[in-house]
């Protein structure tokens, strides 16, 4: 009898998706920068790790604050130009770390593996949050999708003002996001091809992060305050918009399989790329807006007609 082998490919740790990036990103540098500004962020990331310190306090510390000296000595000794390239490389490393941790979050959440997870996870909480609420002989189904149905959600943006970044940006590094993502999922149906698979996802990043080094992260031009605005708006737009209609899908579906009804959510509809509508709020639909009250809301070309079926159907 042959014994059927069940390959199982589990999602890509953390440790080596940093690991990954941080190879690329030194690559970069170094074809962008330079041999020896390379070699100066080596020293300098070397150092700083040696002088973090110990967990064990018996131990002498001489040594850690030697190479902390040496750290402080060679930061000191950097020209204004290697202190903004090797400034400019800490701070990708952090973004693509960030980008790494929370990508590594999302496929611990949709595992179920929500102890793990280190981001928000408050989706997976709700699911089991609804079975608690639901065994108490006071909460009936009909009363709980009632509450569901009435639940008023408003957002509060706390960002602070230097974490926009310019939209060009917030696109690339969403790129290198959709890269290793589909890397991810394509690895589990393509066991023969890692390696292939595996040098294809390297050349996307270095295209992607070559790019990401050569965007300057800030206009050299004086903005104008509506440029600014356009700015925080494009985080907006490039995630929040991506992000409402997913959460909206997904609590309806943990209502509709406890209470198999469902959330009046089709109400809704994205009518241009800053504008998400309540189609019960509608007063008129002209040829290129929409009249809510006193506002005049625009409506993209390719939104139109999809707008119209929908006001039609009610």
């Amino acid at each position: 009898m042959v014994k059927k082998i069940k390959y199982k490919i589990a999602n890509i740790q953390l440790s080596k998706i940093v690991s990954l990036l941080g190879k690329i990103l030194g690559i970069v540098v170094k074809e962008q920068e330079g041999l020896q500004l390379y070699n100066k962020i080596e020293e300098i990331r070397s150092l700083s790790k040696a002088s973090r310190g110990t967990k064990n306090k018996k131990k002498i510390k001489l040594n850690e604050t030697k190479k902390f000296r040496q750290l402080i000595a060679t930061i000191n000794k950097l020209k204004p130009k290697e202190s903004l390239v090797i400034a400019r490389s800490f701070s990708k490393f952090l973004n693509f770390s960030n980008l790494a941790e929370s990508l590594d979050s999302v496929h611990k959440i949709d595992e179920g593996n929500v102890q793990k997870a280190q981001g928000t996870n408050a989706f997976t909480i709700l699911e089991d949050g609804i079975d608690r609420l639901l065994k108490h002989k006071s909460n009936s189904k009909e009363k709980f999708y009632q509450v569901a149905k009435s639940l008023k959600v408003d957002l509060v943006l706390t960002a602070h003002p230097t974490e926009v970044k310019r939209r060009t940006l917030i696109q690339k590094y969403t790129n290198v996001n959709n890269i290793l993502e589909k890397f991810n999922k394509s690895r589990i149906f393509k066991i023969k091809n890692i390696k292939t698979e595996t040098l294809a996802m390297e050349r996307n990043l270095h295209e992607e992060i070559t790019s990401i080094w050569k965007t300057d992260e800030l206009k050299r031009s004086k903005p104008k305050p509506t440029e600014e605005a356009q700015w925080g708006l494009a985080v907006i737009e490039d995630s929040l918009w991506n992000a409402v209609p997913k959460i909206c899908s997904r609590f309806n579906e943990a209502v509709e399989l406890h209470t198999e009804k469902k959330l009046p959510i089709d109400k809704f509809l994205r009518i241009h790329k800053s504008y998400i509508i309540n189609l019960d709020r509608v007063d008129n639909l002209s040829n290129k807006t929409v009249e809510i009250g006193s506002n005049l809301i625009p409506v993209s070309r390719n939104k139109k007609a999809a707008l119209e079926k929908m006001l039609e159907s009610k």
